[in-house]
């Protein structure tokens, strides 16, 4: 059952590259439209990427989002999306001040990461 999909804008990129391999940490805003929640991702969000030799890798994205919950108060809400880079799946676990949204902090949630028009989308579903 999907709940939300949140449409990225990337507004800066930061990069280091090591020995080990390279890390990447993407700053971005954007969008969150859903019948749960609608909103807006707050500035200060950042996705932290660390590439190894080999490949693989692993993304870690923190994003705090401000709007509306679906008994249209407002609201906040706190995503930590994880994931392996060998997956477009994501394990997203969540946080809010909203009563109406509490069954989020303990649901079982699975992330989608796609290419979209203008960037990158995730939806997040109940598993």
């Amino acid at each position: 059952m999907e709940l939300m999909k949140l449409y990225i804008n990337i507004t800066e990129m930061y990069e280091l590259n090591s020995g080990g391999g390279t890390v990447r940490m993407i700053l971005f805003d954007g969008r969150c439209e859903g019948e749960c929640f609608h909103g807006r991702i707050l500035p200060g969000a950042v996705d932290t990427q660390r590439s190894e030799k080999d490949g693989g890798g692993t993304l870690s994205a923190r994003y705090m989002l401000e709007g509306w919950d679906s008994e249209n108060h407002p609201c906040r809400l706190f995503i930590e999306n994880s994931a392996r880079f060998s997956s477009q799946e994501t394990s997203p676990a969540v946080r809010t001040d909203s009563p109406a949204l509490r069954w989020l902090e303990e649901a079982e949630l699975e992330g989608r990461l796609e290419n979209g028009d203008s960037g990158p989308v995730i939806t997040i579903s109940r598993k």
